[in-house]
């Protein structure tokens, strides 16, 4: 678990999508982390860059390759599904 955020809390539907149970994915604003949280939370950021998945998401968050993902309507729920994303592979 990091941060409050348990794998448990997600479902994967029809379309083997992960989503999150409604109410139930609550990520901690990173003040509010204690010590060890913040130490949970860097080793696995960190390893998300030694394996290079870090880089994905970059890539992944790019204009050039997620356009509509700024500046338009998509933008919330674009944001949203990214950090489901993000918030997955830290867990992993």
């Amino acid at each position: 678990m990091l941060a409050g955020l348990d794998l448990d809390d997600m479902d994967i539907d029809e379309d083997n999508d992960v989503r999150p149970q409604a109410g139930e994915c609550i990520r901690k604003e990173y003040r509010r982390l204690t010590p060890d949280e913040v130490r949970a939370y860097h080793a696995a950021l960190n390893a998300l860059k030694v394996n290079r998945q870090y880089r994905t998401l970059i890539t992944f968050h790019r204009p050039a390759a997620s356009p509509g993902a700024h500046f338009g309507p998509a933008f919330l729920p674009w944001h949203r599904c990214y950090l489901i994303r993000y918030v997955i592979r830290l867990t992993r």
